[in-house]
Formats: structure tokens, sequence, C-alpha cells
């Protein structure tokens, strides 16, 4: 306990002393990279003398307890801090300089810019050192007992004077002994200012947490530090959900949710082979050691319905079909299945949701695994209570912890594990690709893997020499049941076959025979047979009928629009025009809302959750309209239970039919039909503003509402605005909503804020209400944000043109949330700002400028660039990220943190080449709008970059001095600016001076984001 109170207090004096050296160096810089040198240049010299002498003097270094390699960075420190004094000291700088000339020349004797440089790098190397070591330590007392924890935790409050009142959260270790630990060490800094300190705190634990997350692929401190963290076993599983949680996506479970079960008697053929087949047994591939087989068959053959026929349970077992089989192969051993369907629906088609749904699959049955598939993750959230952002793990990192679990489930643990993965066609990346992937799996884990996909010659290629079978080859007695259980069903056909038996026989044969194998186009052909035998057809025009149905996909949705019914034709339109611009996987309840006829329906509603009977009401109605309208194109799948009405959507009968409808055929067809005031985006935009008042003000429909605002027509721009500022209204948590809606209700909720007052250069300005925007509290955020910044993020332009203050220079709400998660919510922290209390600025420049918003818009920066955004406004980063940029608590410019993002988009290290010529044009735009384009905002910028741990990072600090990147970033500017390519593509492929790099590494590491803005 004694060396945790030693070591932690001895981590703090570190800290304080290299804080100090940043600010020399930063100070060191300016002198030596500015022209314009005067007198006051030299003051910070003299501020950061003093704070170092202080930290040197408190500098403490214990000879028996702490951590060895702590104390010994810390003699390094106390050295190096010696130097920067003796240095200091030899420039003889007063408190008053009147040769501030020969000053400049006396520091530039003392201190060279290579020297300079290599103190940036030492200083550097010490706090990577100092936030590895500290973790270690931290881990190190995390993995002891819970009630050795929290006496730890008791013998640093005890220590720390410097805390008025203690805080019962300390000992809880409710937020992660780490938490705790670098509260104290925040305590121990030195700063007199609660809010300087608490941002000391939270950049630490920033670091720390990001530092074991890279731990999972690049730091030793999994084998230093092995032994497993002891956490509260309540806050383990809250955590373990936590993590499941981030695993999982919108619409998960659809796909599988939306195949279609398999009909009474059909595909129990594959478990029942007669051994005269032509298919590869597949009840014996389940019993073999044999790891891969393949599915295939055409397009609405019945592929997906077999897939889940065979790894799901029959409607009175318990067990999936498959279990059986497989037992013979497991021996004994534990089995586990999971099960994946790939559909490009336009949304979650890559790679990543197979890996999270896999995961999400087995983890949620194997929780106890989280900490294996992902180690550093887990560190993160049981030390210092983090929530990683798991949608920006890349694939590479996600196929690295699929592969562990599976491993660990194979080796460790013993199972048999069975994969089904289906619909490889529908991936939208690279076939081969994907082949190559599933095939590294099984080589490297013992596990089998049943595969389906279209018989596309990379998958005939790739798997000839696997067992496999196809479907259309195999279900002609399935189809034949199939229609004769459809027509049974059906009374109309019961009377034709007591009149007409040998007809109605051989109408089940002329069908199966006419089909192919295709189960799609056999149930569109029984429903129009049906619908002829209603209609009281004779034999000869069900014959007619039958033989007029066209034998392919594509030219029976040709018939199929073609006799729609003209009343309904408009609907119709209507629905597939709102399929192909929803931006989300649609909702019932979100077409139901779609299809009112008041424009003003959603602004008129209040904020209040529906009851489930309304609900309900409303999804029954959309299905048989969308029935009625579509003639089973779309369908409503599944029935409202409960409350989780976002599981009953809208969805096309099959891919094929996406694929025919966004088709030029059938746009010609249905073009002018929806009406000619018919617009899409504004019907989802005022949709889902519905659809988050009245279903519990869910994050993703106001997502939606934005999303869908940027594309309306400009005839609507003024219902546009009228809908967003009602969104903007009831995302304001507190705010009162008045039944009135449009402009009028915007300018009610004008009237609860007050005028900011402001500096601008040294001059008082008051910042009107109407010049502000609201505050979007959501579940998860950190750090409040403006509405107006989530409506730049998602490309809402004409919104933002229209709401966008003076200068683009919203008031932003200062970071109350540390002390909320800390105190609570307290009326001395949710008060209203008063008039006289300037509040923070936020530029909505910087909102444009996010490489992870929905929608990055050359378009959206230009237009604040002519609204007068200020390129080289100052703002404030006070967050970073290793594994991107990050830098402490400083200030920078848009301009500067924007160049650095550039250069980081054009670099190797970056993974989506196609949005540079997006990023060049908005350098264009900066640097036409004032950009400085001088060498000191280049050193800024790389010295920024070099603040990082990235591949790139690392690499910008392994050159020979800043000169040669210096030329080629201004260089490109240059270029960029005379209207000629920038060519930074070409230089960071081959480095500054024309040597070809070296390979970064075989696989791209973890990225999880840029800075994010206060």
């Amino acid at each position: 306990m004694a060396e945790a109170v030693a070591t932690l207090s001895l981590v703090a004096n570190i800290l304080q002393i290299l804080d100090c050296g940043r600010e020399f160096v930063q100070t060191a810089l300016g002198i030596w990279c500015s022209d314009d040198i005067r007198a006051e240049s030299f003051a910070p010299l003299n501020v950061v003398s003093s704070d170092l002498h202080n930290a040197v003097q408190h500098l403490q270094i214990p000879t028996s307890d702490g951590d060895a390699e702590i104390v010994k960075l810390a003699q390094e420190c106390s050295k190096v801090s010696n130097d920067m004094l003796e240095s200091i000291k030899k420039l003889g700088l007063g408190a008053t300089l009147t040769k501030w000339e020969g000053a400049r020349a006396a520091f530039r004797r003392v201190w060279s810019k290579a020297e300079i440089d290599a103190l940036d790098a030492k200083l550097e190397k010490f706090r990577g050192q100092l936030t590895l070591r500290l973790l270690i330590s931290i881990r190190s007392y995390a993995s002891q007992s819970v009630a050795n924890q929290q006496a730890i935790l008791q013998r640093l409050m005890d220590s720390d004077s410097n805390r008025e009142a203690p805080s019962k959260e300390w000992l809880t270790l409710d937020s992660g002994f780490g938490f705790s630990a670098v509260q104290y060490v925040a305590s121990k800094v030195g700063t007199a200012d609660p809010l300087a300190a608490l941002d000391d705190g939270e950049r630490l634990q920033h670091q720390l947490s990001d530092a074991a997350v890279d731990g999972v692929l690049h730091s030793p401190i999994h084998t230093e530090s092995s032994q497993q963290l002891v956490v509260p076993p309540a806050r383990e599983r809250k955590l373990e959900q936590a993590f499941l949680s981030l695993l999982a996506y919108e619409g998960m479970l659809e796909r599988e949710s939306n195949v279609a079960m398999a009909h009474e008697k059909t595909f129990n053929w594959i478990f029942n082979p007669t051994g005269k087949q032509t298919w590869v047994d597949f009840p014996a591939w389940l019993k073999s050691a044999n790891q891969l087989y393949w599915v295939t068959g055409k397009a609405g053959s019945g592929k997906s319905t077999l897939m889940k026929f065979v790894s799901q349970p029959s409607s009175d077992g318990l067990e999936p079909r498959c279990m059986r089989y497989l037992r013979h192969w497991a021996q004994g051993r534990l089995l586990v299945i999971a099960t994946f369907y790939f559909w490009a629906s336009g949304r979650q088609t890559e790679s990543d949701a197979m890996f999270r749904t896999l995961l999400h699959q087995i983890l949620s049955r194997f929780p106890e695994l989280i900490r294996v598939a992902s180690p550093g993750h887990w560190d993160a959230m049981c030390l210092f209570g983090t929530t990683p952002n798991l949608s920006r793990v890349p694939d590479s990192a996600l196929e690295a912890m699929l592969l562990r679990t599976l491993a660990h489930l194979a080796g460790s643990l013993g199972a048999a594990v069975c994969l089904f993965i289906d619909g490889l066609d529908e991936f939208s990346g690279k076939p081969d690709a994907l082949v190559a992937l599933l095939k590294r799996t099984v080589q490297q884990v013992p596990i089998k893997v049943c595969v389906s996909s279209r018989p596309w010659q990379v998958f005939e290629d790739s798997f000839e020499s696997q067992p496999s079978l196809r479907v259309e080859d195999l279900t002609i007695q399935d189809i034949k049941d199939f229609i004769t259980a459809k027509f049974e069903e059906d009374a109309n056909f019961s009377q034709l076959r007591s009149r007409e038996r040998a007809f109605s026989d051989r109408l089940v044969d002329e069908v199966a025979k006419k089909s192919s194998g295709v189960f799609l186009w056999v149930s569109l052909v029984v429903v129009s047979l049906l619908e002829g035998m209603r209609c009281g057809d004779r034999i000869s025009d069900l014959q007619r009928r039958l033989e007029d149905l066209p034998p392919d996909l594509e030219d029976l949705y040709d018939r199929i629009l073609h006799n729609l019914d003209p009343f309904y034709l408009q609907h119709a339109a209507q629905y597939f025009s709102l399929m192909e611009t929803s931006c989300i996987q649609p909702t019932a309840l979100l077409f139901s809302f779609c299809d009112e006829d008041d424009p003003d329906f959603a602004l008129k509603l209040p904020v209040k959750d529906l009851p489930p009977e309304d609900v309900e009401i409303r999804i029954d109605t959309m299905r048989r309209r969308v029935n009625s309208r579509c003639k089973g194109l779309l369908e409503v799948s599944r029935s409202y239970t409960g409350t989780d009405f976002r599981q009953t959507t809208v969805h096309y009968l099959h891919k094929t039919v996406r694929d025919y409808m966004q088709g030029s055929k059938s746009q010609r067809l249905l073009a002018g039909e929806a009406g000619a005031t018919f617009d899409p985006w504004l019907s989802l935009c005022a949709a889902s503003l519905a659809a988050y008042k009245t279903g519990g003000q869910q994050t993703h429909y106001l997502f939606s509402c934005l999303r869908h605002a940027s594309g309306v027509h400009p005839r609507n721009i003024p219902n546009m605005v009228a809908i967003l500022d009602n969104l903007d209204i009831a995302s304001y948590k507190g705010s009162t909503l008045s039944q009135i809606s449009g402009e009028l209700l915007y300018e009610y909720f004008l009237s609860l804020r007050q005028p900011v007052v402001v500096k601008r250069d040294g001059v008082e300005v008051t910042w009107p209400p109407d010049q502000q925007c609201s505050l979007l509290y959501s579940e998860g955020n950190r750090v409040p944000q403006t509405f107006l910044s989530r409506a730049i993020q998602c490309g809402a332009l004409e919104y933002v043109r229209i709401r966008a203050g003076a200068q683009c220079l919203p008031a932003h709400p200062k970071r109350w949330s540390r002390f909320i998660r800390k105190f609570g919510k307290t009326s001395r922290f949710w008060e209203r700002p008063r008039a006289d209390s300037p509040q923070p600025m936020h530029p909505l420049l910087l909102d444009a400028l996010q490489l992870h918003s929905p929608v990055v818009s050359s378009a959206m920066v230009q237009m604040l660039l002519e609204t007068g955004a200020d390129p080289n406004a100052d703002v404030e980063l006070w967050r970073g990220n290793k594994r991107s940029i990050s830098m402490s608590n400083a200030n920078t410019t848009i301009w500067i943190y924007t160049l650095a993002t550039i250069i980081f988009v054009f670099s190797r290290d970056f993974w989506d080449p196609a949005i540079r010529p997006v990023w060049e044009e908005i350098t264009r735009l900066m640097l036409s709008h004032g950009a400085r384009c001088d060498r000191e905002t280049v050193h800024s910028c790389i010295s920024l970059l070099k603040s990082g741990n990235s591949p790139l990072a690392i690499y910008v600090r392994e050159q020979d001095g800043d000169i040669g990147i210096q030329r080629t970033v201004l260089e490109a500017l240059q270029r960029c600016k005379g209207g000629r390519p920038m060519g930074l593509a070409h230089w960071m492929r081959f480095g500054p001076r024309g040597r070809m790099k070296p390979p970064l590494e075989q696989t791209p590491p973890p990225y999880r984001g840029f800075p994010e803005q206060s």
C-alpha cells in the first residue's frame, strides 16, 4: 500500500516536469521559428523556469518503495530538468528585457534547433514510458483482491491533503481502480484550479485507456502483467453486457429474421440422403473432420432458407437440426454454433458485420471470453470505466478478436465450433478477399464452416475441391409439396380439384417444371394463380395465365409492376421510392408516419410515447397497405410484440427484388407515378421526427431526420427547416414543448435562452439568442453537442445555411459533464448561463472537418467559409487519441487541425483513399479563404502530428529534423493554391526525399479516431 502511494505521487511529480518541459519546447520553437521576435517572446521562459524549478524541488525519489522503472525514469527526468534550468540561467533573463535581439542570439547559441527537436523527442519518449509503466502498476494493483484495492484507495485518500471533501466514489470501484488512481494523480499535479485538475485527470485517463487498448497488439503489458483483473462481480456482469451492446449494431438480426422459414416437409432430404445422390452427403460432412462445405444455387432457389433450416431448431425442437450429427464430430466436446447472413441492403454489408455478429453470438454464450477476445478493451473498461468505440475498430482487429475467441474455444476450452455463413455473393467487397479470409480462418483454427453463395466463378474456383450441393437440382419435390400445400389451403382450388383433378395435378407439375428450381418464382406464381381462382378463372384462363408468366425473375417483376392496381399505383411508387431513399432500415411504424396526409402531422405531435395498442394498430394497417399496393414485392416482417416495434421492418421480398428496383427498367416504369409534389426525403425527414418524438427519443431517429433533411427538394426547404427546428426543441432536455409548430415554435424556444457576452479581439460583443444553438444530450455523450454540430455532420446544408450564426460561432456548452458524472445533476452545474458570464465559442467549421462524420462535404465547408467562418480561428482540442493525432490541452487553429487531418488522409496509414479528392478540395477552399500557408503554421501542424503514437507519427518523428517534411507540405499547399494536384499521396508513399518507405505494417493497426473538439 505504501508502494502505491509512493509510485503514484512520483508519477504526479514526473508529469509536472514533463508539462514544464513541453512548455519550454513550445516557447523555444516559437523563438526559433518566428521571424517577428519581441521582448515579450522571452517572458514565458521566466514562467517556465519558475514552474520547472518548483517541480524539481517537489520531486522526491524514493529509495525503497515505488516502481523501480518509474524511479529510474524520475532520475532521468530530473537530469533533463536541471539541464533546462541551467540553460535558462545562462541566458541571464531578468524580469524585463531590453536587448531582446542579443537574447535571441544567445538563446540560439545555447539551444540549436536540432537540440530542441531532440529534447522534444526525449520528453515524448519519457511520457510514453511513464504511461506504460503507470498502466502496468495500476493493472498490478487492480489484479489484487477487491478488499486490497479498496485499502489502497483508502490509503491514497488519507494521503491526499488537497482534497477538501473526499468522495466515497473513490472507494466503491464503480468506475474502476484506475479511474480512482488517476484522480489521485491529477490532484497531486499541483494546480489550484479544480477544473484544470479535472482536465488533467481526464486527459491522463484517456492516454492510459488508449494505451490499454493498444496493448492488444503492440504492448508487452499482457505478458508482463498476465494476472486477471479483479472486478466486483456485479460490475463485471455490467461490463460484460456493456461490451456486448457495443458489439451489436442496428439490424444485426434483421436479415436472418427476414429469411423465410422452410415450408413443412421441405428440405428434409438434406438429412436423409439415399446413397445414390449426386451431391456430397451433408450429414456425413457434419460428422467428419472436413472443415468446409459449399451450398450453391441460383438466385431465389432457397439457399438462405436451407441454411436457416439446418442451423435452427425445428418447430418442436430445442436444439438446431444439425446438432445431433455434429455430436459425432465433437466426440463429447462442447458444441458451439454461430450463424451470419450477408445481405447487400446498402447498410451493414461489410465483413465487420460478420465479425461483430459472430462475436456477439459466441460471447453472449461465453461472456468470460470477452477478456480473451479483446484484452485491451476489457482492461480499459475495467480499470477506467471507459466505453470503447467498437464501430471504429477496423476489420483486421475484429478478425483478430474473432480468431482469438475461436482459438480459445477450440484450444483451451476444447469446444467444437461450427459456423454457418450465408450469402457470400452479397458481400460488397472483393469476393476473393472474403474467400481468403474464410480459408485463413479454418487453417488457423480447427473449426467447421458451411457457406452458401450463387455459383459465381470465383466461388467455383475456390470451392471446387470442397464438398458441395446445388440447391435447384434437389428441390423439385419440395417445390411440388409447397405448391400443393398452398393450393390446398385455398377453398377455390379445392372446388377446382373436385371438378378437374387431372388438370389440378398437371398444374402443379407444370408450375414446378417451369420454376427451374427457383422457390421465389414459385411463390409469386402461386399467388397469381390463386388470385385467378378467386376471380373465377376457367381452366383455359389459368393455363394461359401460367403460360404468360415469364420464367425469368426479372421479367416476372416487370409483369407484377405492369399489373399493379392503377388506383394504388401512386402509393406503390411512393413506397418503393421511400425504400430506395431511406438511410436506415425503415420500420413499419416509420412507414406509417410517411403515409400521413397532413404535412404538419409530425410538428403537431407531443413528445410522448405512443401507447402499445396504437403502435400495433399502425403496424397492422401498414402491413395491409403494403401487401395490397406492392403485391408481395415489399413485405412487413414479423408481428408486433411488446414494445420492440423496431423489429417490425419493411423490406424487399428478396434481394433480387431490390436489385431489380434499383435498375433502369423499373425506374422507367414508375417514373412520375409517385406524384409531382412527392418528396421522399422530406417525407422520411418528417416521419423520423414523429418516430423520435413518439418512440422514446431514440438517437437513430434523430440522425435519420438530419440525414434525410440533406436531400429535400429546394421547394421544400421551409418545411424542412420547420421540422429540424422542432427536432432541435424536442431533443433539448428540460425545455417545455408547446403545441405550436414551425417558426412560432422556434421563436418560443429562442425566448428561453439568454444573450451571451463574449470577447473578440479584446472587444465585448453581445451574442443574441438567435445566433446560439441548443444542446443535444444523448446517452453515452460525455460532452454535450450542439444541434447545429450534428446537422453539419449529417450534411443538412440548407438548414445550416439558414440557422448558422454570425461568423458561424454559436455558444458552446461548458464541459460540466465530467462534474455531472462525478457529483450528479445539481442545480449548480445545470443553471442557465448569466448574461454577464461569457461562454466559450464553438466554431461550426470544425464540425464540418471531422474525419468520422457520417458526411464529410466540401460543399458544407464552402458554405461555412462563405458565411464568415475563419479557418485561422483558435480552438482548444482537449482530448486526443494515440492512434492518430493527439495533443495536450493546448490551443491550435482550425486550419492546423485540418492540415494534420489532411496529411493523415494522404498517408499509407489511412484506410480509405477514395475520399482523398474531397479533402484536397477542402484544402483548396481553406487556402482560398485565408488559411495561412507559412512555415510556422506547417511546423505547428507537424508538432501536432508528432505527438501521436500511430505509425505515421512514429515515421514523422524518425525523420532527420522537420525541414524536409515542412518543405514538402509547403510545396504541396502552394501547388493546391495554384490549382494543381497536391501530390501528397506520392510523398507519403515514397517519403520526403523520394526514398521508398518500408511498409508500416502488414495489417493496419486499430484506429479510433481523431481528437474530439471541446
